[in-house]
Parts: C-alpha cells; sequence; structure tokens
C-alpha cells in the first residue's frame, strides 16, 4: 500500500509516542487512521505535549519527520 506523506507523518509519531510510552494517545491517533484517516492535527499536539527531542538511530522516514518537525518549529 502506498502511503502519503500525511500518513506516513501520522504513522511515524504514534511510533514516537508508543517509544515515550504516551500509549493511550498512540492508541487514538492509530483508531483515528483507521476510521477517519490521518489526525495532523492530534500527532502535532500529541508530539508537543510529550516533546520532540528525537533519540539517535531514526529510521529514512523518521528522519524526514523530524527535519520537517524542526523545520516547522522554528519560529
Amino acid at each position: 500500500m502506498d502511503h502519503d506523506t500525511v500518513t506516513t507523518f501520522v504513522e511515524d509519531a504514534i511510533e514516537e509516542l508508543k517509544q515515550r510510552n504516551a500509549l493511550e494517545e498512540a492508541e487514538y491517533l492509530r483508531m483515528m487512521l483507521e476510521c477517519d484517516g490521518p489526525d495532523v492535527d492530534g500527532a502535532v499536539t500529541s508530539l508537543i505535549k510529550y516533546g520532540r527531542s528525537r533519540s539517535p538511530g531514526l529510521s529514512g522516514s523518521q528522519q524526514s519527520t523530524k527535519k520537517w518537525w524542526d523545520s516547522s518549529t522554528k519560529n
């Protein structure tokens, strides 16, 4: 299945939230993704709530998400 950028971003956010033990938020975003499509606002809000620093050893899509995230929060 081919994913668009928005879906990939939300999937990466879900994985990051799981790593940060924010399981309730991750499950909510997964449910929204499956039922209604990607919830970008919810993903961004949850990432802000649980911090935006990333651990080393990120996958390719996670590195892309980090670059997007870092550049979009430099205001």
